[in-house]
């Protein structure tokens, strides 16, 4: 059966004159007498339509119509875009607090549940996401190495001065799947002054490990940017999913850049905390283990931390 493809229309226009309109907004003349092109219409509004080149297919007026329109794209074989929850059984473990751990609450309703600090994930998750206000590398080193070998998937998402960073996603699967260790490894080699990455990355940690909050934990994080960090993790996660629990995709990723298998490509997300402004940059596999095993933290220091963090055009 051919079904309209999705944010495809047709509709009347006049007497035997209707319009078949495509994503791009085409607008394309349908000349036909009213009482077959509506006949056609109700029929792929009812279930769909028989393709007129099935050896099976009986004679049908409307076929030549039909076969126009399969030809241009308007209708296909099945949707696969069907509205539906997160794929998988499991809930979503959400670690840490604040604007997007509440955002990524309410839209995944009850299929999320929240981990205190000392709780493990539980057997029966499908995702974990963890949610920081500074990005706590050791303990992130530490807890992707576990996660890479458990297999689950894990999304992050951190404040970096008036960015929200999101992700990359680690989850198995493809050339292009990356650890947390890839991630911060290639963050290092970018950097104009590793030491003082490094060394922001202990003051942040020592903070994690005794439970203290950054003085400006989630400054400027509204509503809105929080919401946008967390559906891109909820997108992402639902792709993965999608893959894994449902088998083999029936279709290719727009653009080429996903695979049954697995992405082409990891993303880290930001969000411009103040406007909502999303971009992306590509995050690709380490060639050899360049991260390396942060320092361990130590207690804060007094110096002030205000001049450490420079970050270079491109650094990701």
């Amino acid at each position: 059966m051919l079904h309209l493809a999705p944010h495809h229309r047709l509709y009347r226009v006049a007497v035997d004159e209707w319009r078949h309109v495509t994503p791009a907004l085409e607008f394309h003349r349908v000349s036909g007498p009213d009482a077959l092109v509506a006949e056609v219409v109700a029929r792929l509004a009812a279930g769909g339509v028989t393709d007129p080149d099935d050896p099976a297919a009986g004679e049908d007026a409307g076929a030549p119509l039909v076969r126009l329109l399969r030809d241009r794209g308007a209708l296909i074989a099945r949707r696969a875009d069907r509205p539906r929850p997160l794929p998988g059984t499991g809930m979503v473990a959400v670690q840490g607090t604040g604007p997007v751990a509440d955002a990524l609450h309410a839209l995944l309703g009850e299929s999320s549940v929240a981990l205190a600090p000392d709780d493990d994930v539980p057997a029966t998750a499908s995702a974990l996401v963890s949610v920081a206000p500074e990005q706590p590398d050791a303990a992130w080193t530490t807890l992707g190495g576990e996660l890479a070998r458990t297999g689950l998937p894990w999304h992050r998402v951190h404040q970096e001065g008036e960015l929200l960073v999101v992700g990359p996603l680690q989850a198995p699967g493809g050339e292009g799947a990356v650890t947390y260790a890839d991630y911060r490894g290639r963050r290092r080699a970018a950097h104009r002054v590793v030491e003082e990455l490094d060394r922001l990355w202990r003051e942040a940690d020592a903070r994690a490990a005794a439970g203290i909050a950054p003085p400006d934990a989630w400054h400027g994080v509204g509503t809105g940017a929080a919401a946008a960090a967390a559906g891109i993790v909820i997108h992402e996660l639902a792709e993965h999913l999608s893959r894994t629990t449902g088998g083999r995709r029936e279709e290719a990723h727009a653009g080429g850049e996903e695979h049954a298998t697995g992405p082409a490509i990891r993303y880290e997300h930001t969000v411009v905390v103040a406007s909502g402004l999303v971009e992306r940059h590509p995050v690709l596999p380490l060639p050899v283990d360049l991260a390396g095993p942060p320092a361990s933290a130590a207690s804060p220091t007094s110096a002030p931390l205000g001049a450490a963090h420079p970050t270079a055009p491109g650094e990701r």
